[in-house]
């Protein structure tokens, strides 16, 4: 999308995470084609997992918003979040083992997990745990949930804009203050603005409530607000380093 890996690339900003990935190396060894490595996958979401990749090994750039919101239509887009061990029964989710220490306590059987799963929207369920945001504005501010380890580049309205990378392949998505996902496609400009007058850490103000249980520590940015042209702070909760 419009020379958006180079660009990417040179202006990768700070999160309080090493990158991580739910893409398709060394899936050879699962028992299920498509799965991840080291992951608890059926054989359904491995399906799910080649065909998504079989969709983005053969999008042209040129035509890559189209196709994709399309894609999207139909099947959603592959989204992290946090979760429990019943979440296999009911969700049928993919599951790896946190690598956080806050994830795994003295009892196994409360560990918490990374899932991800295909979604259009963000449920709101016991078993979908989302990090969870607060977009400031002057004296008021707005509640967000968040796919887990993903960071919003931009404000657009009541939406918040991020990049994501699969595997190398790098797309815009959003998400509002329900929960509604949503392709898009800003242009050069805007991420040009987005990403150079980003400030990656200041002081947050207030403390920040979230489950401990998920979530270790708060932290806060400005982003830029696509509609005003200002700065604004986001502040957000993480698991670890």
């Amino acid at each position: 999308m419009k020379i958006l890996i180079t660009f990417f690339l040179a202006f990768s900003f700070y999160v309080p995470y090493s990158k991580s990935s739910t893409t398709g190396i060394d899936k050879l060894d699962h028992k299920n084609p498509g799965c991840p490595i080291n992951s608890s996958c059926s054989k359904k979401m491995g399906e799910r997992i080649l065909k998504w990749e079989k969709f983005i090994n053969k999008t042209e750039t040129k035509n890559q918003y189209k196709l994709l919101t399309n894609f999207f239509n139909d099947n959603g887009i592959p989204i992290n979040f946090l979760t429990q061990e019943g979440a296999k029964i009911s969700l049928d989710p993919i599951i790896w083992d946190s690598r956080c220490r806050i994830h795994r306590p003295k009892n196994p059987n409360d560990n918490v997990l990374k899932a991800m799963k295909f979604l259009k929207k963000l449920p709101s369920s016991e078993f979908y745990n989302f990090s969870p945001m607060v977009v400031y504005d002057k004296n008021s501010f707005k509640n967000y949930r968040v796919p887990y380890e993903n960071y919003p580049i931009a404000i657009d309205g009541d939406k918040l804009l991020f990049i994501k990378d699969y595997d190398d392949f790098y797309f815009h998505f959003s998400v509002d203050n329900k929960g509604v996902l949503k392709i898009e496609n800003p242009s050069q400009e805007i991420i040009n603005q987005a990403m150079s007058k980003r400030v990656n850490e200041v002081k947050c103000l207030k403390e920040m409530d979230f489950d401990k249980s998920y979530f270790s520590q708060a932290f806060c940015q400005k982003i830029f607000n696509i509609k005003t042209k200002q700065l604004q702070t986001i502040q957000y909760a993480w698991s670890c380093p």
